[in-house]
């Protein structure tokens, strides 16, 4: 009987240090994760978009405009930039669609892109505009 009781407090110490261990390494694992990802103000967000889209970094500029739509998508001035972005890199369809959404939105910038885009040299050869 008191074999078992020793084998069962054993087994108690055992699950309360495992326990223990795993929120320990959560936490510093959430921390971790917490520090690596800067917070950027929308501000912010928005100038470096414009500043990579003006600098011809386009890549740069889609990949920061995609993360600025998901985190501000009521923010139609977003999906503007990143239909520029795409459409200079391009991805004619995927932009006809982000100013399509900012049109549709009330933005008035993103007509004067809708109604030039399909037409423009760059997107001519795209197979869904020639169908």
């Amino acid at each position: 009987m008191i074999i078992e009781q020793l084998r069962n407090i054993l087994i108690l110490a055992i699950l309360v240090a495992v326990v223990w261990s795993v929120s320990i390494f959560y936490k510093s694992n959430k921390n971790q994760v917490d520090q690596e990802i800067p917070k950027y103000s929308q501000q912010t967000m928005k100038e470096a978009i414009i500043y990579f889209n003006k600098s011809e970094e386009y890549e740069k500029a889609l990949l920061l405009a995609k993360e600025y739509v998901n985190l501000y998508p009521d923010d139609t001035e977003g999906w503007v930039h990143r239909g520029f972005a795409s459409y200079s890199l391009g991805n004619c369809i995927d932009a006809l669609a982000d100013f399509l959404h900012a049109s549709m939105n009330g933005n008035k910038d993103a007509n004067v892109f809708l109604a030039s885009v399909p037409y423009d040299d760059l997107c001519q050869n795209e197979e869904e505009f020639t169908r």
